[in-house]
């Protein structure tokens, strides 16, 4: 994990999403807790993009697209979201954005989860450890119901 003291004068990009139900208390409280996390690591936010699902794919949102946007053109250090599925639903999105992330040398940080601060590789390798895990647990619990069924 990335050293919180290593942060200080680097530039941050918030990203807030919040579905139809949630609407915009929600975005609020993602931005005030990405904000109150640049300025205690002695960041700066050089962009802020909100926006509402729709229903939609957070790749598919226009803020989104936005902000990939300013990071190809460069100036941030950080992506800050409240949490991962804030930015990619399906792991197949972020698999997508972790290359163009790494392109960049841009690092995601979440505020409201246990991730921290981990370069997009990283991450993929603990969504990946993740998945095998539960991949696990359903083929042990699979065996289990099928002994069960058989006796």
């Amino acid at each position: 994990m990335k050293n919180e003291n290593d942060m200080a004068g680097k530039s941050f990009a918030i990203y807030a999403r919040a579905g139809e139900e949630e609407i915009r208390h929600s975005l609020q409280r993602q931005i005030r807790n990405c904000g109150i996390y640049v300025e205690e690591v002695g960041g700066t936010v050089v962009a802020v993009h909100a926006e509402l699902s729709c229903g939609c794919r957070p790749s598919q949102g226009p803020e989104f697209r936005a902000l990939l946007d300013l990071i190809e053109e460069g100036g941030v250090d950080y992506l800050a979201c409240e949490s991962l599925d804030r930015l990619c639903s399906p792991v197949t999105d972020f698999t997508a954005l972790s290359g163009r992330l790494d392109a960049k040398g841009v690092q995601v940080v979440t505020v409201g989860g246990m991730m921290g601060a981990y370069g997009t590789h990283r991450i993929a390798q603990l969504v990946s450890a993740h998945m095998r895990s539960d991949r696990k647990m359903r083929i042990r619990r699979g065996k289990a119901l099928a002994k069960a069924l058989w006796k």
